[in-house]
């Protein structure tokens, strides 16, 4: 298992020492314990890790989420937000108006 010893340092993103996120068993856990996230919400909030500080657009977020060529809308991206809002512990998903979200800097 090559490939779990390389990655293991790399797969581990972490905020405000609260969050901590294991992409390869696309879990969270606040504080240790497990939130109930989907795939979808785990990956949006991965890529907004990934960005921290970053505004991410809608269309960024459908494009790397759910690919170009999904048939969907912007109110897709704002229905996984809103329910990934709730789930987390502070609001520290920033709607940038107009624009899209980003991930408080800590």
């Amino acid at each position: 298992s090559t490939r779990k010893e390389s990655s293991a340092a790399s797969d581990v993103y972490k905020r405000q020492g609260r969050l901590t996120l294991l992409p390869e068993d696309f879990t969270v856990l606040c504080d240790g314990t497990e939130l109930p996230l989907t795939r979808k919400e785990f990956e949006i909030l991965l890529l907004l890790v990934q960005n921290k500080g970053r505004t991410l657009t809608h269309e960024i977020i459908l494009s790397r989420i759910w690919g170009y060529d999904f048939d969907g809308d912007g109110s897709t991206v704002h229905t996984h937000i809103k329910n990934l809002r709730a789930k987390l512990p502070e609001n520290i998903i920033k709607t940038i108006r107009g624009v899209g979200y980003r991930l408080e800097e800590s």
